[in-house]
């Protein structure tokens, strides 16, 4: 759908649960790759979920939901992957994370997890694993 003008939604569910889609209402985190994704997806966070948003500026909270925002299609371009701001993205989320940040539970899984996943997947593929890897640690490490 995004090669030809439309949107991309994916749902992710970690633990024990019978449905693939996430109820309006009861989503914990919202990563949008477009700013504008924000208010067509939003419906589907909880009351206390928070956002990760793709932009080159840091936004205001938005209805009480604490905002972080990264320009993960720059810091993509100046690691020499514009392709992976998807993983930029994502590493920034792990760190962000405000429940990590007091001590509580993270978002699903620690950047060790995602680089143990990473050279799983793409064993045999070293070129594109350094870029995948890349692509996370500059994000998480970004502020």
């Amino acid at each position: 759908m995004a090669q030809r003008g439309g949107t991309v939604v994916s749902h992710l569910k970690v633990g024990s649960f019978s449905s693939p889609m996430i109820r309006p209402g009861h989503g914990n985190v919202l990563l949008a790759l477009k700013p504008e994704s924000i208010a067509d997806h939003e419906a589907f966070l909880g009351s206390d979920a928070w956002i990760i948003v793709n932009r080159p500026t840091p936004g205001k909270p938005i209805r009480g939901r604490q905002l972080f925002a990264l320009d993960a299609d720059e810091t993509a371009k100046k690691i020499g992957n514009p392709k992976s701001a998807n993983l930029v993205l994502l590493g920034f989320a792990l760190a962000q994370d405000p429940r990590t940040r007091k001590g509580g539970q993270r978002l699903f899984c620690s950047i060790e997890d995602l680089k143990s996943v990473l050279e799983e997947r793409l064993a045999g593929r070293e070129g594109m694993l350094e870029a995948c890897i890349r692509a996370v640690e500059a994000g998480h490490r970004a502020e």
